[in-house]
């Protein structure tokens, strides 16, 4: 267990953070070579800000997996096949 994760809710709070912590980066990274203001930027941008809102209703959805209670990953990763 490279993380020690031990349930979805985890996962998926983990999962969560690192999309939102990667607009920054990418937008920072985008800014500092000039890039933003062009297609590649625009698109890049586009993307970024999709990821950000479809974070939004799973963001939402944490109270609800939080009631249902949490799934090992054990036995998530045997339902998944």
């Amino acid at each position: 267990n490279f993380l020690n994760i031990m349930s979805i809710d985890e996962a998926v709070v983990i999962g969560l953070a690192l999309s939102l912590s990667s607009s920054a980066f990418v937008l920072q990274i985008l800014g500092d070579r000039g890039q933003l203001s062009t297609k590649f930027g625009a698109a890049t941008l586009g993307v970024l800000l999709m990821q950000d809102i479809a974070v939004v209703p799973l963001l939402v959805a944490l109270p609800i997996l939080e009631k249902s209670g949490s799934m090992p990953i054990d036995k998530a990763s045997l339902s998944i096949m």
